[in-house]
């Protein structure tokens, strides 16, 4: 639907899917990911049907509007989201969809991952240690999963800063790195 709107590019498609195959294997998910079965008739509402034990669901979450995009300034470099950024990610908090949130691969430009704290609050406490304990859920930081570089609001900050404004990060996987 995105590529017949016109928002992104057949090219843009094929790029996503090579990177989140090559995360995929980076992860060593071997499980298939799953195919989401079409639309049938609405569920009732309730707890969303336990996926089968074979199956992966991948959800991409854009991130909510950042600074650059409510004021149109580009050369802000590494922009937060705005209170409406940050509504519309707290709309998410609870949703059925990301309540059974095994990996969490977030960006780590500030935006992506005020997102993805906002809308999956369990996230900013989060940490390596927790996990290796089998504790189900995951949390990576992922700059293969950052905007493609077009203006200074894509560029990211040094990890130093990211941490500074975002301390959440520094316990993630994937920062250390």
């Amino acid at each position: 639907r995105l590529v017949s709107a016109g928002i992104v590019t057949e090219d843009d498609v094929s790029q996503l899917s090579a990177e989140v195959e090559e995360l995929v294997k980076s992860l060593l998910l071997t499980t298939p990911i799953a195919k989401k079965p079409k639309p049938g008739p609405p569920r009732p509402p309730g707890p969303p049907a336990p996926a089968a034990a074979s199956e992966r669901q991948v959800l991409f979450l854009r991130h909510g509007e950042g600074q650059h995009n409510a004021t149109r300034n580009m050369k802000l470099v590494d922009p937060p989201l705005t209170a409406q950024g940050r509504a519309q990610a707290a709309k998410l908090a609870g949703s059925a969809e990301l309540a059974d949130c095994q990996l969490l691969v977030v960006s780590p430009l500030s935006r992506a991952i005020q997102t993805a704290v906002e809308a999956l609050p369990w996230a900013s406490t989060w940490n390596a240690s927790a996990g290796a304990q089998g504790q189900a859920r995951r949390v990576v930081l992922s700059p293969l999963h950052s905007e493609r570089y077009s203006a200074p609001c894509d560029a990211g900050r040094s990890k130093q800063e990211l941490a500074a404004a975002l301390p959440c990060v520094r316990d993630w996987q994937g920062f250390a790195e």
